[in-house]
């Protein structure tokens, strides 16, 4: 099987979402190469992501791109884009931007 992408996408599933132990295990599969990302629980939304960034690439899924970045997320589902196009443009790309620098500088203090 090739390189596969794990969506983890409790909205849908009703009550099931992938918790930090799972993950663990998930992240040891060889094909797994990236994680389209959101928890219910944002403590494990954000731990997901800081523990596992370096074995796999977080497509972060949450309203919160900046600290995923931080943290570790590759890319992020631009959602709030279709409504906000503004948005994007000062994410872009992903965290460049005097936007994220100055969100990185408060998020640090």
């Amino acid at each position: 099987m090739g390189p596969c992408v794990l969506y983890n996408t409790p909205w849908l599933t009703g009550a099931f979402s992938i918790d930090i132990d799972l993950m663990g295990r998930l992240v040891e599969i060889d094909n797994i190469v990236s994680i389209k990302w959101n928890s219910p629980d944002n403590i494990c939304d954000m731990e997901a992501v800081k523990k596992y960034a370096d074995k796999v690439a977080f497509m972060d899924n949450s309203i919160n791109p900046i600290t995923s970045h931080i943290l570790g997320a590759k890319m992020y589902l631009a959602i709030p884009d279709n409504f906000a196009p503004k948005y994007a443009i000062n994410m872009g790309p992903f965290g460049k931007t005097p936007v994220f620098r100055g969100s990185q500088r408060a998020l640090e203090a």
